[in-house]
């Protein structure tokens, strides 16, 4: 169940393997743990009564591994975006020295030169876009570092 909502969801492949490698790792976990005790109670009780308890502890520590994956990934998709909010606050923020050489440039192809590296700068952090008419004519990456139409990136 969890994992077709996983496969259906927007994330990014790297998230949904992370999640998926955290399940599969939890569930080899419990399953060895839990065929170490069915293996002492053989021994020591000669029969398999608690199968049925050991099963549902698999099932249990599987469930357990999907939600730490889930988790770790979440984590890893917020740092994401906090890095890619810092840096495009410190992207805006240089406007104002941007701003100051393109004042200071004494001719026009110095002033082309700041501005184009001034658009260079805000397009490469993603924190703009130029639209004429209405319609976008040079744009950054996406608004964020997770935000794929697709589902997929």
């Amino acid at each position: 169940m969890g994992g077709v909502w996983l496969v259906l969801s927007d994330w990014n492949t790297r998230h949904v393997t992370k999640v998926a490698k955290w399940t599969v790792g939890g569930w080899v976990a419990a399953t060895l743990l839990f065929g170490w005790v069915l293996y002492i109670q053989l021994q020591v009780m000669q029969q398999l009564k608690p199968y049925v308890i050991a099963m549902d502890g698999v099932l249990i520590g599987t469930t357990v591994t999907f939600a730490l994956g889930l988790l770790s990934a979440r984590t890893d998709i917020q740092r994401s975006e906090l890095q890619w909010e810092r840096e495009a606050r410190d992207t805006v923020e240089s406007l104002p020295e941007i701003a100051t050489a393109l004042q200071r440039s004494e001719t026009r192809t110095e002033a082309y030169e700041t501005t184009l590296d001034g658009v260079e700068t805000l397009l490469s952090a993603g924190v703009a876009r130029i639209v004429v008419d209405g319609e976008v004519v040079l744009s950054g990456r996406s608004s964020g570092p997770h935000r794929a139409t697709n589902g997929r990136r």
